[in-house]
């Protein structure tokens, strides 16, 4: 799932599911590391879209924190995600940026959680990715506070 932080609420946004093939131009979530640019997600059918792009380039997004989930019995549901999110990705962000993100009015996070075939693989790996709130627009540099 792919969710996004909005005045304080968590809302999951849409499902994901296996990663996109090797050569293409795009990448799956477990190839992205902090520090890395990309457009913002975007998903055909339940695949997402990742193109990496160049953080001196307008970009639509770009990762600020990996981690992993802690382990469970079974795949996490969106709460128990949308909890993670909130304990480990909004304070990394602030530590990332060195602001707020609550305090923001033009940016937003978003995430890709482990597939649940991923999961039962072994897989913990979620990827924080800040984003313009307004949908389309594109920034330029990176967000990481020097």
């Amino acid at each position: 799932m792919r969710g996004r932080a909005t005045s304080g609420r968590l809302i999951t946004v849409i499902a994901l599911a296996s990663l996109v093939p090797a050569g293409c131009a795009t990448v799956g979530p477990a190839s992205l590391d902090v520090g890395e640019c990309l457009e913002r997600p975007a998903v055909v059918g339940d695949i997402p879209e990742l193109r990496p792009k160049s953080c001196d380039e307008p970009h639509g997004a770009e990762v600020f924190f990996v981690g992993e989930l802690p382990a469970a019995s079974g795949y996490p549901d969106p709460d128990e995600i949308a909890a993670f999110v909130t304990e480990a990705c909004i304070p990394a962000y602030e530590a990332y940026t060195g602001v707020d993100l609550m305090s923001q009015d033009d940016m937003d996070i978003g995430w890709l959680p482990p597939t649940e075939e991923d999961w039962t693989a072994g897989t913990r790996r979620i990827v924080c990715y800040a984003t313009p709130y307004e949908e389309g627009r594109q920034t330029t540099g990176s967000i990481r506070r020097h």
